[in-house]
């Protein structure tokens, strides 16, 4: 009985470090004056600055391998995960947090500026809305295989939408250090950074 009541409190208390720990990881919405808010950080950082977790697309808790092909949706049109069961800010963050979507982050790329800086010593760039309020992007580079590349140096970001080109690549947006910013479709396969969006509250 002892023992039974000894495992029951050993897994209340795991579920409640969980929670706190999601609670944790959960970023700041920032109102850049555009359609939807920004976090402040990434998926897996506690500070703007933190490169956080990078993840395939639609295989957010890496259990499939890459090179299959097979794994990963294929569609002749644009197909949106943003707030449904597969969306990983969703399901990391809560029902008011999402993956943004191919449209939205055009938006952030055309109706913002960026600038390439330093902050606390990690790169990448400062995005500031037209409302003057900015998010910091660091420069989290992409993951091949055990190895992260291009970190400090290039910032890949996911959208919540898969793209018709080629059938297994989705929209993202890159930026460089060399200034330049821009939307990329990349490989279903790619490991790279999740910024999540939330309704704003102005709309």
């Amino acid at each position: 009985m002892k023992s039974e009541m000894y495992f029951a409190m050993l897994v209340a208390l795991l579920l409640s470090i969980n929670v706190m720990a999601q609670q944790t990881a959960t970023g700041h919405a920032v109102d850049l004056g555009l359609s939807v808010e920004w976090s402040d950080c990434n998926i897996g950082a506690t500070e703007p600055d933190d490169y956080g977790s990078l993840f395939g697309w639609e295989d957010f808790e890496k259990d499939l391998f890459p090179e299959w092909l097979i794994n990963y949706p294929k569609s002749e049109t644009y197909v949106n995960i943003s707030a449904t069961k597969y969306d990983f800010a969703t399901i990391k963050w809560g029902v008011s947090w999402r993956l943004p979507t191919r449209e939205e982050c055009l938006e952030l790329l055309e109706k913002c500026q960026w600038q390439w800086m330093s902050e606390n010593g990690v790169y990448g760039m400062k995005v500031i809305g037209p409302n003057g309020n900015s998010i910091f992007l660091p420069a989290s580079g992409y993951q091949k295989g055990k190895l992260i590349l291009d970190q400090g140096k290039y910032g890949h970001y996911w959208s919540g939408t898969l793209t018709n080109d080629y059938g297994h690549y989705s929209f993202e947006m890159c930026f460089a250090n060399n200034g330049n910013y821009w939307a990329f479709n990349h490989r279903n396969w790619s490991v790279i950074a999740i910024r999540p969006v939330k309704v704003s509250t102005n709309n």
